[in-house]
């Protein structure tokens, strides 16, 4: 733990070494000795306990790790909710942290907002990362699922598009056959009531064939009291009741657009939500996965700074800072771990002296 703290510990991820600091005390739960069956015993029980902690209460494994090695940990103070700064914010990071890609990436995901919108995280085709703000109208509704189940569980998208509403059913492909040969270089997004399996197939096999780009989305409600109101966000409507023919449908430019499973924001100046896409470079190589892991685990201690506040904790003259959330949920864990241990210790003391009763009795 000291040596973590320090930031003198390595680990292997992938192939390649990489530093460890305080956000990374899950991966280093791995290194506990195995020599002895009860090194085994006591093993399975202490990172069953803390890396079930950690996961539920970010940053409580690893307070529970110091208050189990170590009497001489003193809160120095604790600050409310309602006190937390930004620069309170800036220094757990940095505690936590204290550099890297990860850290930067953490720390510009924070200043956009990140604590209280949803962030998407994922790896990029692209050299160097990014991270980008989205603000716009929210649609409710959900990838067309035929289509969803040919694609990976993880599949998002975002970027500009050409935004196609239809107030019906897109009941062939004949009625979207001249938009996707109109759109065939650039990507689409068609809004529907609902699409028919034939539809919703052939679009999954071609978009997985890369002979079109079209993601087909499906709505329940408008977000729009006045469906026609969705042109002056760029978007192209077809309206059934209006007579509106799918097929004769003027395609307008590119606007910006987020999908997601449940929802697409479409950007403009008028209705705001926000959500935040990271995407984590090429050149991360074999470590973009370490990197995405990090951020989320550090993402996760700002929320739960900012929703109770946070402790100066001491260390051996080491000072860092935790969520009060993780410092409680810490002392729970410490307490469970030393009673699943004295449990243990009690059933190897009455092993031991069966064994001796029992060498007695073959003797005799």
């Amino acid at each position: 733990m000291q040596a973590l703290f320090d930031g003198k510990s390595v680990f292997t991820y992938n192939s390649e070494i990489a530093n460890a600091y305080i956000c990374d005390f899950h991966r280093m739960l791995a290194e506990w000795s195995r020599n002895t069956r009860l090194d085994l015993a006591v093993r399975n029980i202490i990172i069953s306990a803390l890396y079930s902690s950690e996961v539920r209460m970010g940053g409580s494994g690893v307070i529970a790790a110091i208050l189990f090695c170590n009497d001489k940990v003193n809160v120095r103070s604790s600050v409310k909710n309602k006190d937390v700064r930004v620069s309170d914010i800036e220094q757990l990071i940095n505690a936590w942290l204290p550099r890297g890609v990860a850290n930067r990436i953490t720390q510009e995901t924070f200043q956009m907002g990140g604590a209280g919108c949803a962030v998407q995280l994922k790896e990029g085709e692209q050299w160097g990362s990014t991270v980008r703000c989205l603000e716009g109208l929210v649609q409710a509704g959900g990838i067309e699922p035929i289509f969803m189940k040919q694609l990976p569980s993880s599949f998002s998208y975002e970027g500009k598009a050409l935004v196609v509403a239809v107030d019906g059913v897109v009941e062939s492909v004949g009625q979207i056959h001249t938009i996707l040969e109109k759109s065939a270089s650039q990507d689409l997004i068609i809004l529907a009531r609902s699409f028919l399996p034939d539809v919703a197939n052939t679009i999954a096999v071609n978009y997985q064939q890369k002979k079109t780009r079209c993601i087909p989305f499906v709505v329940g409600d408008w977000a729009l009291n006045n469906f026609l109101e969705f042109h002056n966000l760029g978007v192209a409507c077809v309206s059934t009741e209006s007579g509106d023919v799918i097929s004769n449908v003027q395609l307008g430019g590119e606007i910006v657009a987020s999908v997601s499973h449940n929802e697409i924001i479409l950007e403009n100046n008028v209705s705001r939500k926000r959500r935040i896409s990271v995407e984590l470079g090429r050149d991360l190589g074999a470590m973009r996965g370490l990197a995405l892991d990090r951020i989320k685990t550090m993402l996760a201690l700002v929320r739960f700074t900012i929703r109770t506040g946070f402790s100066t904790v001491t260390y051996d003259e080491r000072t860092f800072y935790v969520p009060k959330s993780s410092y409680l949920a810490a002392i729970k864990t410490k307490e469970s771990v030393e009673k699943s241990l004295r449990e243990l210790g009690a059933v190897i003391i009455e092993k031991k002296e069966q064994r001796g009763k029992n060498a007695i009795f073959k003797k005799a």
